[in-house]
């Protein structure tokens, strides 16, 4: 691992950014965390910025993908480095309260995965999500899925995720309005409510010891969560459920929209692929209009490096991944279309994310 003070030349080596936000020392060591125990990490680089904020830096982020966090430590401090990021859920994080084809936010266990029968896991024999309680079944295979992504991610404890299924009607009646133990929400503003009223209860005087309401406490504990985020919302199922409602398992009414504090929160617990974006939560770390004409220029041309490869008509436009699959599909390989979608959809919200920070 490579401790060295961030220059512009950087940004043509890295691909992926996470801030420490509470280890300021370069004798900063990343682990990885297994079932089997902490292992060191040093496929990653430290940049230390010009306010002294360190960051964590992957040249090749989608190599480490299945492990969606490291563990940064110094002495007695340890701190989360989640590497899911910021770029991946810009198009999707603020779902409609209204809610019509558009996934939800779900709260998953993390567990050691030795399930041979799930060989299509990349987590598999690591840490990953699991149900909590009772398996209710909703997600048996990956064909079942149109979009999923790790939001905020510690193993050992929990995951905050973003799914999107086929048959989304049905699970959402299963899950997020008939479940159990409440797990699944609409909106990002409900799933934290959810899981802040878990963490309550593992408190006096209810002194639940459930394996839900212990990690929930655990979770938004390192994250560092704060209930001022979600005041604004309704109380959701759990409690509901312990006012004595005969309908706490349905999603109440009168939710409202996410707090833009509550996303700012979320953000800064991502990491991001964009450095510029990075400065803009951290004023002061770097010259944030110097990185971002980089970034800008980077994009541009690996875009058009894109377009070129795959003989992509000219005229054609990012917003339309559909027209791109199947070009590549029918020219290349009837395989890829997954991989061009999504590269495409990368290219359209790494774009929105630079164009809000020239406006910023």
């Amino acid at each position: 691992m490579i401790i060295k003070n961030f220059s512009l030349n950087d940004l043509e080596t890295y691909r992926l950014y996470y801030v420490l936000d509470y280890i300021t020392d370069t004798a900063v060591v990343l682990y990885r965390r297994t079932p089997a125990g902490d292992e060191l990490f040093e496929d990653a680089d430290i940049l230390v910025m010009q306010d002294g904020h360190l960051v964590v830096a992957l040249k090749h982020p989608f190599k480490y993908s299945p492990n969606m966090c490291l563990f940064a430590k110094h002495g007695a401090i340890e701190e989360v480095v989640n590497l899911n990021y910021w770029e991946r859920i810009v198009d999707v994080y603020d779902t409609d309260i209204n809610h019509t084809d558009q996934g939800g936010f779900f709260f998953c266990s993390s567990k050691a995965i030795f399930i041979p029968e799930q060989e299509w896991r990349c987590d598999n024999t690591m840490y990953g999500p699991d149900h909590f309680g009772q398996r209710t079944g909703f997600l048996t295979s990956i064909n079942k899925l149109k979009a999923y992504e790790p939001i905020l991610s510690l193993h050992g404890v929990g995951y905050l995720i973003y799914l999107h299924f086929h048959d989304d009607a049905e699970v959402r009646e299963m899950v997020i309005n008939n479940s159990e133990i409440p797990i699944g929400c609409m909106t990002l503003s409900e799933m934290f409510k959810v899981i802040y009223e878990w963490s309550e209860v593992s408190k006096e005087p209810f002194n639940n010891t459930e394996t839900i309401a212990v990690k929930a406490k655990q979770f938004l504990d390192c994250f560092g969560f704060t209930s001022d985020l979600i005041d604004n919302q309704v109380d959701m199922q759990v409690a509901n459920y312990l006012r004595g409602s005969t309908d706490a398992r349905r999603r109440p009414v009168g939710v409202v929209a996410n707090k833009p504090e509550l996303i700012d929160f979320v953000k800064k617990n991502m990491a991001a692929s964009s450095l510029a974006e990075l400065c803009v939560q951290y004023p002061g770390m770097g010259n944030t209009q110097e990185i971002l004409t980089a970034e800008q220029q980077a994009l541009s041309e690996g875009i058009d490096r894109f377009n070129e490869f795959y003989a992509i008509p000219e005229g054609w436009t990012l917003d339309n991944p559909d027209r791109y699959a199947e070009h590549c599909e029918l020219y290349f390989n009837p395989t890829i279309g997954a991989y061009v979608h999504n590269q495409v959809r990368l290219f359209v919200n790494k774009t929105k994310v630079l164009n809000d920070i020239s406006n910023h």
